[in-house]
């Protein structure tokens, strides 16, 4: 079975119990503090069984804009 980040966004959703349209991205920070945001292409590459922390923030419209230089992966 192929992993997509619709999928992860839909299981950590109903993990924090919020509606997943309400969830614009999400934002892995690797263990050198490197935010990475999270596309199909990350979401394929995390190990299963993986352990993650999980932190819903909400941002304003400035925050929304997508991240320059870096790649499309903590939750926003």
């Amino acid at each position: 079975m192929e992993r997509t980040f619709l999928d992860l966004k839909e299981k950590l959703s109903e993990k924090v119990q919020t509606d997943p349209a309400l969830v614009n991205r999400i934002i892995w920070e690797n263990t050198n503090g490197l935010r990475i945001l999270v596309d199909n292409d990350v979401v394929q590459h995390i190990p299963e069984d993986q352990i993650m922390t999980a932190e819903l923030c909400q941002v304003s419209g400035a925050e929304t804009a997508p991240f320059n230089g870096v790649k499309p992966s903590a939750v926003d």
